[in-house]
């Protein structure tokens, strides 16, 4: 992929509760996260591609992922860029009080608790969870 000239890039990590494989991820699933980070409603993929940031090690995911690439908007090229956690339940304890309670991540980051340490830092942002 070339520079572009008009291109606008903005990141935002995306939290998926999927067991899915992200090599599969279709583009009509990639577009919600994809037109959320870019804040435009109408973008459509160009095109995508996904390196792997972090392997399977914890048994409660499958994977860290940057997926990233290009959108349309009207004639305007954008550049987008996604982080991809993939989880695993199977993987970790269904107890919430288990020390690998699978969920634990998800529920943080939904349940706000984390906004004022995010609000204190110029580069942290929260995630977004899209389910699959």
């Amino acid at each position: 992929m070339g520079c572009l000239s008009e291109t606008t890039t903005r990141e935002r990590e995306v939290v998926m509760a999927s067991s899915e494989d992200p090599v599969t991820i279709d583009q009509e699933t990639l577009s919600v996260p994809v037109r959320a980070a870019l804040g435009r409603d109408r973008a459509k993929i160009i095109d995508w591609h996904r390196d792997t940031l972090a392997g399977s090690g914890d048994p409660r995911t499958g994977g860290v992922y940057r997926v990233a690439g290009r959108a349309d908007d009207q004639g305007e090229t954008l550049a987008w860029s996604l982080v991809l956690k993939v989880l695993h339940p199977a993987g970790g304890d269904t107890d919430p009080a288990g020390a690998n309670y699978w969920k634990r991540e998800v529920l943080a980051y939904q349940s706000g608790v984390l906004t004022a340490l995010v609000a204190s830092s110029s580069s942290a942002r929260l995630p977004t969870r899209h389910a699959a």
